[in-house]
């Protein structure tokens, strides 16, 4: 059973790199995503594309310039290179996945997985206190009983025969 669970997921593997893969890479960037991918210099903190200023000093020209090197035929790489050669990294709406920038990347998904394991050490250590101070105290004392508790049930009794 295990060995076709792993022989489907394989088979699903080869077809995703073979078919989707390149397709998804050959597609020509479009003024959305190359937009989407550049932050807005006017201190708003939104991506040009989703700048809402309406004379803003950066998102304006670079969405004209960005048109411009898609109609030249530049890739996305290339505009994105350019836009970093002149303003330099913060330009990027995402750090790039190398050097130093790899833990912006890699700190969110640590901080979640130790949080995650001590939440469940700190689970595991209440369960395990609680069932031993349960087994400790001795269920041989009597339990006060209400008068109250003890009327209702025999009139229950007789309500219900």
């Amino acid at each position: 059973m295990r060995n076709r669970y792993l022989l489907v997921c394989w088979v699903c593997w080869v077809c995703w790199v073979c078919w989707v893969a390149p397709v998804a890479q050959a597609a020509p960037p479009t003024n959305q995503e190359m937009e989407a991918a550049l932050t807005c210099q006017c201190s708003c903190g939104l991506t040009v594309h989703s700048c809402n200023h309406l004379q803003c000093g950066f998102a304006i020209p670079a969405k004209e310039q960005i048109a411009e090197q898609l109609e030249q035929g530049a890739s996305r790489e290339a505009i994105l290179a350019s836009f970093v050669t002149r303003y330099g990294e913060k330009v990027l709406s995402a750090p790039t996945a190398t050097g130093f920038n790899l833990t912006a990347w890699v700190t969110p998904f640590l901080v979640v997985l130790i949080g995650a394991v001590s939440i469940g050490f700190i689970a595991r250590r209440w369960t395990k206190n609680r069932s031993s101070v349960q087994a400790e105290s001795s269920p041989a004392t009597p339990v006060p009983t209400d008068p109250y508790q003890e009327r209702l049930k025999k009139e229950l009794e007789t309500f219900e025969s």
